[in-house]
């Protein structure tokens, strides 16, 4: 008998600066003593919390290292950079109808000077976010598993990362389409994971969670009249992107909804309305969380006792730049490059709780 144990997720939705609620989330989880998941997924921002946490389990000394970067320029020239690009709220009069021409034409000289570039925003900015959090710290370094989630443009497929670098596989999870530079691994074109699996409970599933606790920090639709053309193609997105969310919130045991939904993802200087929207959100659900997860742990136990194997499989990235040591292992997505040995990050026996890179990940 192939018995296994009951598995938790949890799973951090992207959405930019919306996605520091996440910090607010497991304060209020800690606090409520619900156990620490077995496993963490996520998208986008919800990837670069999700590793920070995997990396050191501890909501406060985490809540600590986020501060400090918010307090610095880094993310405060990202905000800076994009908040150039997007129209602010019209002044009322004639003054304000001047000044908001003025506005747009501005924006719209700043738009057409990167709209033949691979990216609106230099993606160096968030090559220096990613570094601060996790520097040149591997999958193999965690104390939880984890994995991101991002899309493969190439291949027109999800690619769920467990392995390999982790500032690799958070750039890549990270780079919103149009905004940031996609990663280019291998014969993989990688960006942004939101493209469908914003809010990835599917992925959750498919690594064998029997339990999903899923933060939805995903952007509210407007109701009123789109302002422009781009306000028109910016709101076909929102709704599509809703829909996709509730797809995904459907899989969850419990959704943990902040009210961030109206902050845009560039707005980090809003970093305490969001950890306290995180909080308060986990706060109303915590006996909820509790109830229906020894609930699940009683529903899930036949299929325990009889797991099954599933296809997913779980991919290693590797940085050309860093060098691997010699001798032989599974192959790796990324440039040719000698195998690594046992105990590398990318070959050799999978970290405890992690299927080995480019196979199927465990049994439901």
């Amino acid at each position: 008998m192939r018995w296994r144990p009951f598995r938790t997720a949890l799973v951090l939705g992207g959405g930019g600066a919306r996605g520091l609620a996440h910090l607010g989330v497991l304060n209020a989880l800690r606090v409520a003593g619900v156990p620490a998941p077995d496993f963490v997924v996520g998208t986008s921002f919800g990837a670069v919390v999700g590793a920070a946490y995997a990396l050191e389990p501890d909501a406060t000394e985490l809540d600590a290292r986020f501060r400090t970067l918010l307090d610095g320029e880094r993310v405060a020239r990202v905000e800076r950079r994009f908040t150039a690009l997007v129209s602010p709220a019209p002044l009322p009069g004639l003054r304000g109808r001047v000044s908001g021409l003025i506005g747009s034409v501005r924006r719209m000289i700043l738009w057409n000077r990167h709209a033949l570039a691979q990216s609106l925003v230099d993606s160096v900015l968030l090559v220096d976010v990613i570094d601060h959090i996790v520097g040149a710290h591997t999958f193999a370094d965690l104390h939880l598993p984890f994995y991101a989630v991002t899309y493969d443009l190439a291949n027109r497929t999800d690619v769920i990362v467990g392995e390999g670098s982790l500032a690799l596989a958070l750039r890549a999870s990270s780079a919103i389409p149009g905004i940031f530079e996609p990663v280019a691994v291998g014969d993989r074109i990688l960006v942004d994971g939101a493209v469908f699996q914003e809010l990835p409970t599917r992925p959750a599933r498919d690594l064998g969670a029997d339990f999903v606790i899923a933060v939805d920090v995903g952007s509210s639709v407007p109701r009123g009249m789109p302002a422009s053309a781009a306000d028109v193609m910016q709101r076909v997105l929102q709704i599509r992107g809703e829909r996709l969310r509730n797809e995904s919130r459907s899989l969850a045991d419990v959704v943990i909804t902040p009210e961030t939904g109206e902050f845009h993802w560039s707005a980090f200087s809003r970093a305490a309305e969001c950890l306290e929207a995180g909080f308060a959100a986990t706060h109303q659900v915590t006996d909820t969380i509790l109830h229906r997860m020894r609930a699940a742990r009683r529903r899930t136990l036949f299929r325990r006792l009889f797991p099954r194997e599933t296809t997913l499989t779980v991919s290693c990235l590797v940085d050309a730049a860093v060098p691997l040591p010699a001798g032989p292992g599974p192959a790796h997505v990324g440039p040719a490059a000698p195998g690594p040995g046992p105990g590398h990050p990318a070959g050799g026996r999978p970290a405890p709780g992690r299927p080995a890179p480019g196979r199927p990940a465990p049994g439901r």
